[in-house]
Order: C-alpha cells, then structure tokens, then sequence
C-alpha cells in the first residue's frame, strides 16, 4: 500500500514520498493522576459538570503539551460530538465499571459527589502526583476557563484543530495539538521522541516475545 513498508525477499523499502509519520503517542495513563487532576480542578471551579471536566482536561492537556512537550495526562483522545474526550478519564468520569477497576471508582467517588451530571468535590485528593508544571498548567486552564459553562467550553473545542481534521469516534492524533506556527519547534521535538518511543516498544515487545 502506498506510504506502508513494502517487505520483499527479507529487505524493506519504504516509500518516503508518501510515508506518514507514526501517530504520536504517550506512556501509560495513570488513573490516581487523574482522580488527583479531577479533585484539583473539581475544588476550584464553580458549577462542574461531567462535560465541563472533561474540557478543562482538554485543554491543560494541550497547554502543558506545547510548553512542556507532553499531556498532564497520558489519555488518549476520541472525536465525539461534544468535542475532544479524553476516554479513559471519561470512563471513570462515567463510572463505566466495565472498563475501570471498582477500587479506582471507589477513590473518585471518595474525592468527588456525583448527582446527575453534577461534580462536588467532598475532600481534595493530594497532588504528589503532578509535578510543578502540572499544577501551573491546570491553574492556567482554571484562571482562562474555569468560570465558564460546559456549553461555552465545548463550543471553544469545536473550534480546535484536534477536532476538525479528526473524523466522529476516531482517535485523535496529538500531533493536532499543535496548532500555531509558534508551536511546531515543539511538535518536532515530540516527533523525534516518539520515534524513539516505537523502537523502545518494539524492542521490548520482541524481548517478550516466546522463541518459537
């Protein structure tokens, strides 16, 4: 196929005129990180919602990314109608007990009271887990957006190139965050890392691989 890895008698040629790059991907999510993310923003912003969670994640993601060169969290991102989700973060937001341990829904549920749609934080979760930087990206989002509704908010994401060039139900490439010419010195570097993200993958996938 053209732009793929064309494998004959054991070489591999690849077609760099139209080779596309890998979608960049980070490590594993980590559910206490975002129970701790959740209750922060949870405590400081007035009338939280499920959706207006979900949108102030969104975006300190992405500000913490085209500064630091990676998400507060490491989710991965789908196109829905509302806007970009974060899913796993949604499917604890959800208490979708299908997907997520109940130990971790006990812990959300713990920090944070859930009626309808509403979100109440009852006691704040610590922040051992979010670095400085963290903290500084998520106080950005709450001074930039944190007075505003969940309507308002997910408005402001159908603006947002992640959204736009990605199709409904589909995952999101984070590359599409970096949507402003200043921020492609950025996306370069986070390029370069992810390229050295695969091979570490592959190595490791092929040392823990049975020999057959």
């Amino acid at each position: 196929m053209p732009g793929a890895e064309e494998r004959a008698g054991g070489s591999i040629a690849v077609a760099c005129d139209t080779f596309t790059a890998p979608p960049i991907r980070f490590k594993r999510f980590d559910p206490e990180k975002f129970i701790q993310v959740a209750s922060y923003l949870t405590a400081r912003c007035r009338l939280m919602t499920k959706k207006k969670l979900l949108k102030l994640i969104y975006f300190a993601d992405k500000d913490h990314l085209l500064r630091y060169g990676r998400p507060v969290l490491n989710d991965y991102y789908v196109n829905m109608d509302q806007g970009p989700v974060a899913s796993q973060s949604y499917d604890i937001i959800k208490l979708n007990h299908r997907n997520c341990p109940l130990e971790i829904l006990d812990r959300f549920r713990g920090h944070i009271q859930i009626k309808g749609y509403r979100l109440t934080s009852i006691r704040e979760a610590s922040t051992k887990r979010l670095s400085p930087s963290d903290v500084e990206a998520l106080d950005c989002v709450i001074a930039r957006y944190g007075f505003m509704g969940a309507e308002h908010l997910s408005a402001l994401s159908h603006r947002e190139k992640a959204w736009l060039q990605t199709k409904t139900n589909e995952l999101i490439d984070y590359r599409l965050f970096f949507d402003t010419p200043k921020s492609d010195d950025m996306r370069q570097l986070v390029e370069q890392d992810q390229v050295v993200r695969n091979l570490v993958n592959e190595v490791r996938f092929s040392e823990e691989s049975p020999v057959t």
